[in-house]
């Protein structure tokens, strides 16, 4: 019997690396298999003179380069453990939501700016707290409490 998925989304930050820490120690308690998610998207600096035209090359460093910066950070946060490690473009509050659709718990982090500035600033945990279909943790980062 599978002890389900926790799916924890990340941008490599220090908050992040908290959330992150805080799913893997749920997944070794529960057996879980735990999935480690980030977003990306090309600055818009990278956009050619043609609106709307950017090189699958372009893409394709954008996208090695993250996975390669998710390992070095999953490694870094909790060693060596076996998880699943998923780089996807797009926003980061749908990439999450996607990657969770089918999880047992979904995990994210908070910077704590607050209900005011996280509803103009459209918050990923915000929005990952009111549409996630599974359980949903929100860890703060100490530094923002």
């Amino acid at each position: 019997m599978s002890a389900g998925r926790i799916v924890v989304g990340v941008d490599m930050t220090d908050a992040s690396r908290d959330a992150l820490c805080w799913a893997k120690a749920q997944a070794d308690a529960t057996g879980a298999e735990l999935v480690v998610v980030t977003a990306w998207s090309y600055p818009p600096a990278s956009y050619p003179t043609y609106a709307g035209y950017v090189p699958m090359r372009v893409g394709m460093d954008v996208e090695e380069t993250c996975r390669t910066e998710l390992e070095t950070f999953v490694k870094d946060a909790i060693g060596d453990a076996c998880v699943t490690l998923a780089v996807v473009r797009g926003h980061p509050a749908q990439v999450v939501l996607d990657a969770a659709h089918d999880a047992t718990m979904v995990v994210v982090w908070s910077r704590g700016r607050g209900q005011i500035l996280g509803a103009l600033a459209g918050s990923v945990s915000q929005q990952v707290l009111t549409h996630a279909r599974c359980p949903a943790v929100v860890v703060h980062h100490p530094a923002a409490a």
